[in-house]
């Protein structure tokens, strides 16, 4: 394994990694890598990634960035479908968490191809649980649905959100990302 990694350092190595440069925090973990050594190219890769503490910094995030206790990510890449799997997303935003599964697809990590005029397809089934109703402006992108959002926000202000689902599919350049 590996720890003390820090993702801006990692942005640079594909156009589609360029999102690691908002992660303010430090990140360890595993890989496992299958590799084709004639043909010198990753055959497939598996992840279990831990992150934390600290904070996701983007322009859209209420106060352009969100705090969080720690995280965890388990994927896996197959490059030859260009599609990374995550089979557990996990994120504790220091009492409120969010986890997910989904998936990547078109996502080519080598460092030519990220020009392509493809985008990426991100599909996702999350869940967001024990998010205090005041801190709802804080977490909710502004991006994100935006009248439900404006009306939730000015109109619950007390109580617990128990438990919210939401299963989203887009499509994204990535360096819309």
């Amino acid at each position: 394994g590996a720890d003390g990694i820090r993702p801006a350092s990692l942005a640079g190595l594909a156009p589609a990694l360029a999102p690691l440069a908002t992660l303010e925090a430090s990140i360890g973990g595993r890989a496992r890598l299958t590799i084709d050594v004639e043909r010198a190219r990753v055959e497939r890769s598996w992840l279990d990634l831990t992150v934390g503490p600290g904070r996701i910094v983007r322009p859209e995030l209420p106060g352009g960035a969100v705090a969080f206790a720690g995280g965890r990510l388990v994927a896996d890449y197959d490059p030859f479908a260009a599609r990374l799997a995550i089979e557990r997303f996990a994120l504790d935003l220091g009492g409120p968490t969010l986890e997910a599964t989904g998936s990547v697809e078109q996502l080519h990590l080598d460092p030519g191809l990220g020009a392509s005029p493809v985008p990426l397809v991100i599909a996702a089934d999350a869940v967001a649980r024990n998010v205090p109703a005041a801190e709802l402006d804080r977490l909710w992108p502004s991006d994100a649905a935006r009248g439900g959002r404006e009306w939730v926000t000015e109109n619950i202000q007390e109580g617990i959100v128990e438990e919210a689902h939401a299963e989203v599919k887009v499509n994204l350049r990535p360096d819309d990302l």
